[in-house]
């Protein structure tokens, strides 16, 4: 009986051992040797975004010998933006490339660089980007159960078109009818500038034009080519008055979920898809400024923008105020002081 009693003894330690190890391996994250990631983006496809994408996709097929898929669904197939960040959070996607407007309603700082006039150039915008600010919206990111890649894409600067007359200075805005998004960063810059800003939806826009509810829109020139809103208008101000990238972002719990080799692989490719498709919008900035004034659009170049900066201090104040003041101060190293 004493000897069955250490051989009960022994087994339960054994059992119990084991009960501890499995309790254990149920709560480590399983690492997937295969997956498929739904990647959602609302541009369409034939969008430079788009395209990187392809390529990165068949890269990334290619280099983790199939183990590693990524289904793209771009033109917001699968919902708006607001959607697919729904989706993105709860894992019914697994990857999202949204402007950084609409990544600020996870991490309000993202929004950062909308701050009108702030940038001048894309390569100062980017050294901003890549480096402290960017870490810190990327943190903030990562805080909220979003895996951000290590390099933003681009949206680029924003332009003026207009049927009425053309912006060459601050003067010129005021009174201005202009399109907007509904975001509050846009309409209170504008109203700030002396303009009468509208949102209306991207698919009224043209007819909005067209009976002059609005006289104005001020989008990249990508869109203002491919919605045809050169048409009801007669003049392209490049003024740059907003500069903004594209974040592409991951389910952290999908992300996490891969391999390590599959995490190094998408990492490393969708950085490099980001890196061309910078110097794909630099190209394709240069190509539509020469095709939109053969479409009969009269373009000038605003040069000087500290008369926009001096109009915009109480807007900067304010926008001092919504930012972290660590975001702001990030901001104002690679912009000067605002406001």
């Amino acid at each position: 009986m004493q000897h069955d009693a250490k051989i009960s003894r022994r087994s339960f330690a054994a059992g119990a051992g084991a009960l501890v190890a499995t309790i254990a391996a149920a709560r480590t994250p399983a690492r997937a040797d295969t997956a498929t990631f739904k990647v959602s983006y609302p541009v369409p496809a034939t969008h430079p975004q788009h395209l990187r994408m392809v390529d990165a996709a068949a890269r990334i097929a290619s280099g983790s010998g199939g183990r590693l898929q990524l289904q793209l669904f771009p033109n917001g197939v699968l919902g708006g933006d607001d959607a697919s960040v729904s989706q993105l959070r709860s894992g019914a996607i697994q990857m999202y490339i949204g402007s950084s407007g609409v990544m600020s309603t996870i991490v309000p700082d993202a929004a950062i660089e909308d701050v009108g006039f702030a940038f001048h150039t894309q390569p100062a915008a980017l050294a901003a980007m890549d480096g402290a600010l960017g870490d810190l919206v990327r943190k903030q990111m990562l805080d909220r159960g979003v895996y951000p890649f290590a390099k933003c894409w681009v949206n680029g600067f924003r332009q003026i078109a207009t049927s009425t007359h053309p912006i060459k200075s601050v003067e010129d805005v005021a009174g201005l009818k202009i399109r907007t998004p509904g975001a509050r960063l846009y309409v209170d810059m504008f109203k700030t500038l002396g303009a009468i800003p509208t949102t209306v939806s991207p698919p009224e826009t043209y007819a909005a034009l067209q009976t002059k509810i609005v006289d104005s829109v001020e989008v990249p020139l990508a869109i203002i080519e491919s919605s045809r809103w050169y048409e009801p208008t007669k003049y392209l101000s490049i003024t740059n008055h907003i500069w903004g990238n594209l974040f592409p972002v991951a389910n952290l719990d999908a992300y996490k979920a891969l391999a390590p080799d599959l995490q190094a692989l998408l990492n490393r490719e969708i950085d490099r898809a980001g890196m061309q498709q910078r110097d794909d919008m630099l190209r394709l900035d240069a190509q539509l400024r020469k095709k939109l004034a053969e479409q009969g659009l009269a373009v000038n170049e605003v040069t000087d923008k500290v008369p926009f900066q001096a109009k915009l201090a109480p807007f900067y104040a304010d926008m001092k105020r919504t930012f972290s003041g660590e975001a702001w101060s990030l901001l104002e190293k690679h912009t000067g002081p605002l406001g």
